[in-house]
């Protein structure tokens, strides 16, 4: 099986050293015997939510933010198709978060400020999109992380596969039933017409 994974501006996010992360995302899909395949998708390009497994975004500097940000809206409707449908993916933030409905963090800080100094919140999980403000290589020091992403994105991936199989075998079996009433259509006509003669 491939796991393709999408590096959203990994060529301008990337000052927290979030290259291990995706290098250990890479090792890790190796390890399990799955081949991998990583794309950069960056300004200009487009982000189609059905050609990835895993979406990876790095942490960046305000000045390469704001250049993002503009072409972020481009990719919007996109990234919300594969965030909704179960897509798998890991982001890394910066700035205070306050988690909203259906979002859970993905810890409790015990020493320091989390996402708002007040919740005692770090990071977030919505669907199957996990958030974090921990710098550095979060994945290499929490391999177990890195693999329940792995996992959950082989998982969401045989599961759309499964789905297609199923409807390509639903719509095969409505094409048979069609061509059989139709088939059996022009054999009464041609019984019929025989009968008239």
């Amino acid at each position: 099986m491939k796991l393709r994974i999408c590096h959203l501006y990994g060529n301008l996010l990337n000052t927290y050293g979030d290259n291990g992360n995706l290098l250990m995302l890479q090792y890790l899909a190796r390890q399990k015997g799955l081949e991998v395949e990583t794309t950069l998708v960056s300004l200009k390009d487009p982000f189609i939510a059905d050609d990835f497994d895993l979406l990876f975004i790095g942490g960046g500097q305000d000045h390469e933010q704001k250049v993002i940000a503009k072409d972020l809206t481009s990719k919007r409707d996109e990234l919300v198709k594969y965030i909704e449908r179960g897509g798998v993916g890991l982001e890394n933030h910066n700035g205070r978060t306050f988690l909203g409905e259906g979002e859970k963090p993905l810890g409790t800080v015990v020493s320091g400020h989390g996402n708002n100094g007040e919740d005692h919140s770090e990071g977030a999980i919505y669907k199957n999109m996990f958030c974090s403000y921990f710098h550095g290589p979060l994945l290499v020091r929490n391999r177990h992380l890195a693999q329940r992403l792995i996992d959950t994105a082989v998982k969401q991936k045989e599961k759309l596969e499964d789905a297609y199989d199923i409807a390509v075998a639903e719509e095969a079996y409505q094409e048979f039933q069609t061509n059989q009433v139709a088939h059996s259509r022009e054999e009464m006509k041609e019984l019929l017409d025989l009968k008239t003669e």
